[in-house]
C-alpha cells in the first residue's frame, strides 16, 4: 500500500476502508455514512483515504493490519516518530460494524485534533534532524576541502623540494661543466705561412683578439678558445661577413669560409653572474 508511504512523506492521518460487498450494511454505509458530503469535505481537508475490497490482496494486508473483525470498517492511521526513529504508521482509531456519520465524525475530529501536537512535535523532529544533518554535511565538506588544501600543500611543498633539488643539481652540473671548460688546453698558435687563418674574435664586452688557426682546424677548435678567454655562458659564433652562424662544430674553418682571413662575432646567450668565478 503506497499510500502508507505518501502519509509518511506528507506527514498526513490516513483513513482506511474496508468493503465487503457481500455484507449487508457496506452500501448504505458507501451511500449514507461515508459517501456523505459532510465527511467526504472532512477526509479531503484533512487526511489521505484509502478504500478497497477485503477480498483483494492489499484489502486483505489492511484487514490482517487493522485486525478488524467486522464490517463495514473504518481504520484510522497515523505517522507517529518513536524516540527520533523513523516513522511507523499507528493504527489509532478502528471504528466497525454498524456505526453512524455522526460517530465517524467525532471520532475524525477527535484523531485530528490529537494529532496536531504529535504531527508539531514530528515536524520538530523532521527539522532538527534536517539542521543536524545539514550541519553534518557542512562539516564534513569543510573537512574535505581542509583536507584537499592540505594535500594541494603537501603536494606544492614536494614539487619544491624536487625543484629545488632538481636546481641544486643543474647548478652543481653548471659549475663543472664551466670549471671544464676553463681547464681547456689548445695547442699551441700555429705560425704564420700558407694553410693558416688569421681570425679577429669580437667579444661582447668590445675587446678584440686575433688567433691564427690551421685551415683543417673545426669550428669546436674556435668556442675552445673562446672558452679559454672565461666566456663560459652559452654563446653563438657568427660570422660578420657575409653574415653567417657557424653552429657545425664538425665544419673546418676553410669550410666555413674564414680564410685567409675574417672576423668572427662572439654572441652570449645569457649572461651570468658566476662567468669568471
Amino acid at each position: 500500500m503506497c499510500i502508507r508511504d505518501r502519509s509518511k512523506s506528507e506527514k498526513k492521518l490516513l483513513l482506511v476502508y474496508l468493503h465487503s460487498p457481500m455484507h449487508e450494511l457496506s452500501h448504505e454505509f458507501c451511500g449514507n455514512v461515508l459517501g456523505s458530503e459532510p465527511i467526504c469535505e472532512y477526509i479531503q481537508a484533512n487526511m489521505l483515504c484509502w478504500a478497497g475490497s477485503a477480498a483483494s490482496s492489499d484489502g486483505l494486508e489492511a484487514y490482517m493490519w487493522c485486525k478488524a473483525s467486522g464490517f463495514p470498517a473504518i481504520g484510522i492511521v497515523a505517522p507517529i516518530n518513536y524516540r527520533g526513529g523513523a516513522l511507523q504508521m499507528v493504527l489509532v482509531a478502528l471504528l466497525q460494524g454498524k456505526f453512524s456519520q455522526d460517530d465517524l465524525m467525532v471520532t475524525m475530529i477527535k484523531m485530528t485534533q490529537a494529532f496536531e501536537p504529535v504531527l508539531a512535535a514530528t515536524l520538530r523532529d523532521s527539522v532538527a534532524r534536517d539542521l543536524e544533518r545539514d550541519l553534518r554535511l557542512e562539516q564534513e565538506e569543510e573537512f574535505e576541502l581542509a583536507l584537499a588544501a592540505d594535500r594541494e600543500r603537501q603536494q606544492l611543498a614536494e614539487e619544491q623540494a624536487r625543484e629545488f633539488e632538481r636546481q641544486a643539481h643543474k647548478h652543481i652540473q653548471e659549475q663543472n661543466r664551466r670549471a671544464a671548460l676553463r681547464e681547456v688546453v689548445l695547442a699551441p698558435e700555429p705560425g704564420p705561412g700558407p694553410g693558416i687563418a688569421k681570425i679577429q674574435f669580437r667579444f661582447p664586452t668590445g675587446q678584440q683578439t686575433v688567433r691564427r688557426f690551421n685551415y683543417h682546424d673545426k669550428i669546436e677548435l674556435l668556442q675552445s678558445f673562446v672558452h679559454s678567454k672565461g666566456i663560459t655562458d652559452e654563446f653563438a659564433l657568427i660570422r660578420s661577413f657575409p653574415p653567417r652562424q657557424l653552429d657545425d662544430l664538425e665544419e673546418t674553418v676553410e669550410q666555413a669560409g674564414l680564410v685567409p682571413s675574417a672576423q668572427v662575432l662572439v654572441a652570449v646567450e645569457s649572461v651570468s653572474d658566476d662567468e669568471g668565478d
